[in-house]
């Protein structure tokens, strides 16, 4: 079964459609932005920039804190099953954080205005950070989704964000997206491996193990041509 690798973009307000922040699984928001999830084996070709998006921990007890909402394009009506995955480069600016990844991936409809379900969220420890002075990946390691049931058209809605976990001091914590590691030739990407601990500045993904645009739908038609 092929994979759907997905891709972070990283300028502001790119996203198609803005759905709502999962409020209920998020206590701090205000320093959420909204960006475009692409989608390697159709992309665009548009390179986004690899940068760091900063957010505060501004209280002293456990919270989970938005940094961004990804958004991708409609997908076709299909049963989605399997394992998620994803790798980020993240810091911290103090231990005193105690800053871990976390994240939720929803399907939306393409207005964004309904949400169908959940397929994975993580709001626990996993790893804490490296200082900002030592950006190091962070992973979701082949995690069982919930399988769900889209329709035409539905969407992707990844939001990464930061736990917090019992900070002993207000601070902040960075994480890094964008696309624009390359091997030097016309749609050769330099992917990180799905690996914790590494610091090179390569492109950060998430992953469902399945082919999401394998089926054409109608008003969609997907088109595929050769990455690494």
């Amino acid at each position: 079964m092929a994979a759907t690798r997905l891709y972070f973009g990283s300028v502001d307000g790119t996203n198609p459609v803005s759905p709502a922040f999962a409020t209920a699984s998020w206590e701090q928001t205000g320093e959420a932005t909204r960006r475009k999830l692409y989608f390697k084996n159709t992309f665009d070709g548009v390179l986004s920039a690899l940068t760091s998006k900063q957010v505060t921990v501004p209280i002293t007890t456990t919270q989970d804190i938005l940094n961004v909402q990804f958004v991708s394009d409609p997908i076709p009506a299909q049963r989605l099953i399997g394992n998620f995955s994803m790798v980020v480069r993240c810091s911290e600016n103090a231990t005193s954080n105690n800053a871990h990844l976390a994240g939720i991936l929803r399907v939306c409809s393409q207005d964004g205005g309904t949400f169908r379900g959940t397929l994975w969220s993580s709001f626990t420890t996993i790893s804490e950070f490296a200082l900002h002075a030592s950006q190091a990946t962070r992973i979701i390691a082949a995690v069982a989704i919930t399988p769900l049931t889209t329709q035409p058209g539905d969407r992707l809605v990844l939001e990464v964000g930061v736990r917090a976990n019992a900070p002993s001091a207000s601070g902040n914590a960075q994480q890094r997206f964008g696309n624009s590691a390359v091997a030097g030739s016309p749609g050769v990407f330099n992917d990180f491996a799905l690996t914790t601990a590494l610091t090179t500045d390569l492109n950060p993904w998430a992953e469902l193990e399945q082919d999401l645009r394998a089926m054409q739908f109608e008003n969609f038609k997907s088109c595929r041509y050769g990455m690494a």
